[in-house]
């Protein structure tokens, strides 16, 4: 079948062979620089998905753990708080104060009594009643509430040494019961006192609890508590919050890198969960199972990514790692759909496809034309030819103005013409001269004309002959009469042309492909280098997004800490108002003092009046003999009683004399601690002014670095599309290069080389005149 093939091929004319072969190759290049385009561009862009879905997965699995890390930070700076240890150890004894129940009395007073709706309950400052809790109420939760606020928690409880929940912001079903015995002992927020209490010897100890159902809160709900001390370091009780679960879904619900249909989200050990998806207008934490084969491998242990089928149905390319937190293991997914991900790859197949037709279309037409150019003349000069060797001597000689090689045979063919022409006027003559006396030299004239166009017929059939066997070198050597002489000599022009054109093209060719084998080494190494290039910028542009949101906890951070001075500053002068005060206290102590001892001095004189009286009335009792014995024991207690009452006034005075001393040394140190607690407010004061600066400097830093990432994110972009770009170039060069050799291939099919005789090679017949 395929020789048939072949001899059908060989045997078609060259009208139809040029067209056939030029619209084969360019369709066999294009159709392979399509194809190797379009792999070469799928596989780099699932690369590069697959790089984009791990470096979202990386930042957010960076941004887990800072946010955990902040967490603790909260709960550390805030149980060693000396305003929240203070207001624990009031709280506490304020329960006690608290007549019958205090969980229904607390209760009664801020949640059924307060005038604000059910989740609002926080609004409330201070109960109607005037009680000490409700005056320590009014006093610190405005503090906790701002920084819970400010924070993001959900809740913030306070829990005093035997597990009643002596204080929390939000005000739910759990506030003011006991975590021990109570309804919510069971619960995990219980679970969390109990592991603080029990490990409250630990001052760094933490407890954490996974999300669960919260009955109090109706909603999922995680805790973390630490142990609490007072300033001495005495145990008082234990602080835990309600973890802030806004702050996670904003977290994992960023879309930067994931396009319309990407997201990321946690699941726990129980494949369910821990944050809202993106797409659902409901909660889906705790609601939603997902058992996929990228949850599985994440919660063994392992980090990849891999594409397969989403919990929802669709193919998705996926990224996968786990983050661990005290005991709790969390599986965190990257996902995007494989149809987004891939909507450039169909674009770019789509293209090729068109390009590829019209490019076709276009070579074919080019085809076309060049072959019709080559083999139109040559059909032309073949018909005149054989025109002429019909002996049609009127037959126009086509393309004998033109400068190629064709007009080189056009040329030749004219002059067989002329020839041609000359010797039949010849004979005309001759035959008009002779025509009855030389009858028998015509005849022999007319055969020698004959003889010599068979003899120049077979001369310039085996030329053709040679021709159509690609056969460049071949040279007509042959004794040819005088007259053909010019046409033999133009002829092997004609070929010496052609054939010294034809090895040109072949130094050209080769030229070429040592070009082309240098543009495809260098656009290797141009490929290779900016891959590398790519990948370094991607990782920078990661760095940067790191310290970014390192920079913003750190402006955060300020700001609490300016915050506090605030707080401190407003305290220390509460603090002086309360010595001056205290300076006044004194004062009236002290003239009190001096108003005791004048009554102390009365008191002494009027013993010694009473002493004098009595000695008196014993001097006349005795005189009165018997009748005044009596009256003589009577002055005699009497007496006695005044020297007590006298003692007892001087040892009075000698202490109000102490006293007043001691009231003095007060007045001084409190005078002391007064100027004392004036020089800690201009300092607190300068403090404050610093942390403003700090906290301007810092969100300064933070503008700055988000001008940065977004620097680096678009150099990363033309990064990656140089980088495809010049694999597209290195796959060019390789098809340019293969082109040339096939080009080669074909040139070499011309013998361009040795001479060849005339008798080496067929005849090809002209049809003689009759």
């Amino acid at each position: 079948m395929e020789p048939k093939m072949f001899a059908r091929l060989t045997s078609l004319p060259i009208a139809k062979k040029i067209p056939l072969i030029i619209s084969t190759i360019a369709l066999i290049a294009v159709s392979a620089t399509g194809v190797f385009s379009y792999l070469k561009a799928d596989s780099s862009i699932q690369v590069e998905v697959s790089k984009k879905l791990e470096a979202v997965l990386g930042a957010h699995k960076s941004q887990l753990n800072t946010w955990f890390k902040a967490i603790e930070e909260d709960i550390d700076v805030q149980s060693k708080n000396p305003t929240v240890q203070t207001a624990l150890t009031e709280f506490s004894q304020a329960w006690h104060e608290i007549l019958g129940d205090p969980e229904k009395t607390l209760q009664k007073i801020y949640i059924e009594d307060n005038p604000h709706p059910v989740g609002q309950k926080e609004k409330l400052d201070a109960g109607a009643d005037s009680s000490r809790y409700s005056s320590l109420h009014a006093k610190y939760h405005p503090y906790l509430r701002s920084f819970l606020k400010a924070r993001d928690y959900h809740d913030i409880f306070l829990f005093d040494q035997n597990g009643n929940l002596v204080y929390s912001v939000f005000k739910e079903s759990d506030y003011a019961t006991n975590l021990v015995s109570g309804k919510w002992a069971k619960s995990d927020l219980g679970n969390a006192f109990r592991d603080a209490h029990k490990n409250r010897a630990d001052p760094t100890f933490k407890a954490f609890y996974d999300f669960k159902t919260f009955g109090a809160s109706h909603a999922p709900a995680s805790f973390i508590s630490t142990p609490m001390y007072a300033p001495n370091g005495g145990y008082i009780g234990v602080l835990a919050f309600q973890m802030p679960l806004d702050r996670l879904n904003h977290m994992m619900q960023e879309t930067n890198g994931l396009g319309v249909t990407g997201e990321t989200f946690l699941v726990g050990a129980d494949k369910l969960m821990r944050s809202d998806s993106r797409f659902s207008l409901n909660s889906t934490i705790l609601k939603r199972k997902i058992d996929t084969e990228q949850v599985r491998l994440a919660l063994s242990g392992k980090s990849g990514h891999l594409t397969g089928e989403s919990f929802n149905g669709t193919e998705v390319q996926t990224a996968y790692d786990h983050i661990q937190y005290r005991g709790t293991k969390w599986a965190i997914i990257v996902e995007a759909e494989l149809a987004e991900a891939h909507a450039s790859v169909s674009s770019l197949r789509n293209f090729l496809l068109i390009g590829t037709l019209i490019g076709s279309a276009l070579l074919l037409m080019f085809g076309i034309f060049i072959g019709r150019s080559i083999s139109v003349p040559i059909q032309k000069m073949t018909s005149a030819m054989k025109s002429l060797a019909d002996g049609d001597l009127n037959c126009e000689i086509p393309y004998a103005e033109n400068r190629d090689e064709i007009g080189s045979m056009a040329g030749a063919v004219q002059i067989f013409k002329d020839n041609a022409l000359r010797s039949k006027e010849l004979e005309a003559n001759e035959a008009l001269q002779k025509q009855q006396s030389e009858e028998r030299e015509k005849v022999a004239q007319e055969k020698a004309i004959s003889n010599e166009r068979e003899m120049v017929s077979d001369v310039f059939g085996r030329a053709m002959s040679a021709i159509a066997l690609k056969n460049l070198s071949y040279r007509i050597t042959d004794d040819l009469p005088e007259s053909y002489h010019s046409l033999k000599n133009d002829f092997n022009q004609a070929l010496e042309g052609l054939a010294s054109t034809i090895k040109h093209i072949g130094q050209v060719s080769t030229e070429i492909r040592g070009s082309s084998e240098e543009i495809r080494s260098a656009s290797n190494n141009l490929s290779e280098r900016t891959e590398i290039q790519a990948i370094s910028v991607e990782k920078t542009a990661a760095a940067i997004k790191q310290i970014t949101s390192t920079v913003k906890l750190s402006a955060e951070k300020a700001e609490e800490a300016n915050k506090v001075a605030t707080k401190t500053k407003s305290h220390a002068e509460q603090s002086g108002i309360l010595v001056d005060k205290a300076i006044e206290a004194m004062g009236r102590i002290e003239a009190s003092s001096g108003e005791i001892a004048s009554i102390i001095k009365i008191i002494e004189e009027i013993s010694f009046q009473t002493n004098l009286l009595a000695l008196n009335a014993g001097v006349e009792a005795a005189r009165a003999g018997e009748a005044g014995k009596g009256f003589a024991v009577v002055a005699q207690e009497v007496r006695e009683l005044a020297q007590r009452s006298a003692n007892a006034a001087k040892e009075s005075a000698a202490l109000i004399h102490k006293s007043s001393e001691e009231v003095k040394k007060g007045v001084l140190l409190v005078n002391e601690t007064g100027d004392d607690l004036k020089t800690i407010v201009l300092e607190v004061q300068e403090v404050n002014q610093h942390m403003l600066a700090i906290v301007e400097a810092t969100r300064e830093q933070s503008v700055n670095l988000e001008e940065i990432d977004e620097t680096v994110s678009t150099i990363d972009q033309s990064t990656q599309q140089n980088a495809v770009m010049a694999e597209e170039s290195t796959a060019a060069s390789n098809l340019l290069a293969a082109d040339v050799v096939k080009i080669d291939t074909m040139l070499n099919e011309f013998n361009v080389g040795v001479t060849v005789e005339t008798e080496d090679l067929p005849i090809v017949e002209l049809q003689r005149s009759a």
